[in-house]
């Protein structure tokens, strides 16, 4: 399936991007999500972003996400309450902390090292209470 690349059109969608965007919809719709692909893939938040924002978006594309929103929010509960995968593969927090070390001291390592070895975007601040 073609992938739709807005930057190609200077963030103009055209009619084939549309098309293939239904024709995504309409897969995820029949798919079986499950919640562990939800937390990984954050797919939800994205449909969520562009259904919020529809007057942005063609209509039928607004609806036809809205649709796999209904579905998902079917098969798999209220999505508003499916967090992010924190440490598994890929993850934000992968191979720096693990879910079963994260008492104070592993947290304030974790954010000293931060500071110490990540560069951070102007103007960020990460704060550590000792």
């Amino acid at each position: 399936m073609p992938t739709a690349r807005l930057s190609q059109n200077s963030g103009a969608l055209t009619a084939d991007n549309a098309l293939d965007l239904v024709d995504l919809f309409a897969r995820l719709r029949k798919s079986r999500m499950l919640v562990q692909d939800l937390r990984a893939t954050r797919a939800h938040k994205a449909l969520q972003v562009m259904t919020r924002a529809g007057a942005h978006w063609p209509e039928k594309l607004v609806e036809a996400a809205s649709g796999v929103l209904e579905v998902w929010t079917r098969t798999c509960g209220p999505l508003e309450c499916i967090r992010p995968d924190l440490f598994g593969a890929g993850a934000r927090l992968a191979g720096v902390a693990d879910r079963n070390v994260l008492n104070a001291d592993a947290r304030l390592e974790t954010a000293l090292w931060m500071r110490e070895n990540l560069t951070l975007p102007k103007g960020a601040i990460i704060e550590v209470a000792q």
